[in-house]
């Protein structure tokens, strides 16, 4: 048995052919989707499942075709080593974020660094309820 996906870059031309341009074809998926990832899937991308679905029904509205007749290419295969490391995520929020939590708390932004730097060298206190969003 082999193993298929959905050949995205060709249900993105279709809909190309049926009269949608990049920009209509994002406006029509809602808020899912932006015409920046409408061009990386043309460019062979691999949508998450969800949004995936979505351009689906789109292809089946316009092209009045059934979801077996999609366009569709071997699939491909990663081994697990083949995949890249997921990288630690630091305790830290972007630097970005900091002013908006600071005011939020009624504190300066030094301060909340050094709050934040303080609670992640040193055990927590049974007594110590502290939890900012993101932090816990």
């Amino acid at each position: 048995m082999r193993l298929t996906d959905f050949d995205w870059p060709e249900i993105i031309l279709d809909l190309r052919r049926s009269g949608m341009g990049q920009h209509e074809i994002a406006k029509a998926m809602g808020q899912a989707v932006g015409e920046s990832m409408v061009r990386q899937y043309l460019a062979g991308a691999t949508p998450a499942h969800w949004r995936g679905e979505i351009l689906l029904s789109l292809w089946e509205e316009k092209t009045d075709k059934t979801r077996q007749q999609a366009p569709r290419r071997p699939a491909e295969i990663r081994r697990a080593a083949e995949r890249r490391p997921r990288t630690a995520q630091s305790n830290l929020m972007p630097s970005e974020h900091l002013p908006a939590v600071a005011r939020a708390y009624g504190m300066t932004v030094p301060n909340l660094i050094q709050m934040l730097t303080k609670r992640q060298t040193q055990p927590a206190r049974v007594s110590e309820t502290l939890s900012l969003p993101g932090f816990e």
